[in-house]
């Protein structure tokens, strides 16, 4: 599987060397300002005044090492946050990107995606609870597929989040609490993609004030819009301590693309709700349709689309299994997942596209 841009030079140098100048002194370049909801980039409040009491904001070496972190959330569940996660984290890794992909999520379905779910690699994301909250070093998982390392989440998560919402004994910004582990590790890959939840606010803060960019699902029915405006919140809640995160932009999942009407809908919630004048350029053109046979069938083997493709075209044709005794006529695997790779090779080309233009430094 190669990715098409991922394979430019100019793009590979950009995005994929760690010593790069451009990248690794990113948080002292011109760079643009977010264009959404920027009036409420300082954080009031309760926050605001703990914030006060805590340790300084992180340095600016230790922010630049974050430059290339990517965090996919929204504050809807079910809108395929980790169906992108994973994806865009296989077509990158298959590519030749080296990839980290961290669960915040409770539910752990990553690790059914990358099929590591209760395997002995599994801890339920009790190594990342113990580094949320008491600053020890990430404990990463490698080669789940070639180039793809990850640090598993799941229910063990919950001690996290009560400590970081905790207001008892806290001597440093649990909005950085993930920032300030990440950063030491982060220069070892050329990207960082974050699964976050659609609840539990102090660990979607701790993902927010880690990111560079954020990369939001939604689908297109008023409650999973809804979620932006959640989204747009969290960002103006850190705005204090990480002023430069930025949308990447917005992907419509289990849709397709018959239908203006419904586009142009999103759009204008959108701008609704994120509070910017251009939507548009938010909206990724590119989108991930709905194959529910093709998300069942990717959890219970631990695959993805792109990987169940590929066994697709390998597999021997259901007619001549037809005869074979306690063969079945229907594939092993379901033949949407064609489009869904196609979607999620189109998504990545994007991706790609958007990430490396806005890591630019203004001017170039």
């Amino acid at each position: 599987m190669t990715i098409r841009n991922a394979s430019n030079p100019a793009i590979r140098n950009e995005c994929q060397q760690p010593g790069n100048p451009a990248k690794r002194q990113f948080g002292r370049l011109a760079i643009r300002q977010p264009k959404w909801h920027s009036e409420t980039s300082q954080t009031t409040g309760p926050i605001a005044r703990r914030s006060a009491k805590m340790t300084p904001p992180l340095t600016a070496e230790a922010r630049d090492a974050l430059s290339n972190v990517v965090a996919v959330i929204n504050g809807k569940g079910g809108v395929g946050k980790t169906t992108i996660t994973s994806g865009l984290a296989g077509m990158l890794a298959a590519s030749g990107w080296r990839v980290l992909v961290i669960d915040l999520d409770y539910q752990a379905n990553l690790g059914m995606d990358l099929g590591y779910f209760l395997t002995e690699v599994d801890d339920e994301g009790e190594s990342l609870a113990i580094s949320l909250q008491y600053g020890k070093p990430l404990k990463v998982v490698h080669n789940v597929r070639e180039n793809l390392d990850v640090i598993p989440g799941g229910e063990l998560l919950v001690t996290a989040e009560q400590a970081l919402g905790s207001t008892v004994n806290q001597r440093r910004d649990p909005r950085l609490a993930l920032a300030e582990v990440l950063a030491p590790i982060a220069g070892e890959y050329d990207i960082v993609l974050m699964d976050c939840p659609p609840g539990a606010r102090p660990i979607q803060l701790a993902a927010a004030g880690a990111a560079r960019f954020i990369l939001i699902p939604t689908k297109t029915d008023d409650g999973s819009l809804q979620g932006l405006a959640v989204t747009a919140g969290i960002k103006a809640q850190i705005g204090d301590i990480n002023p430069t995160l930025e949308a990447l932009g917005v992907v419509l999942f289990a849709t397709g693309s018959g239908s203006v009407a419904v586009r142009r809908y999103a759009v204008d919630k959108i701008g609704e709700l994120l509070g910017t004048e251009t939507p548009e350029e938010l909206l990724f053109d590119s989108f991930i349709r709905h194959a529910e046979a093709t998300a069942q069938a990717g959890r219970k083997s631990g695959e993805l689309p792109q990987e169940i493709e590929k066994a697709l075209k390998e597999q021997e044709p259901w007619y001549k299994r037809r005869g074979e005794k306690g063969a079945s006529a229907a594939p092993v695997r379901p033949q949407s997942a064609v489009g869904v790779s196609d979607d999620m090779q189109a998504l990545t080309d994007e991706f790609i596209a958007r990430y490396t233009r806005l890591l630019e430094p203004v001017g170039e």
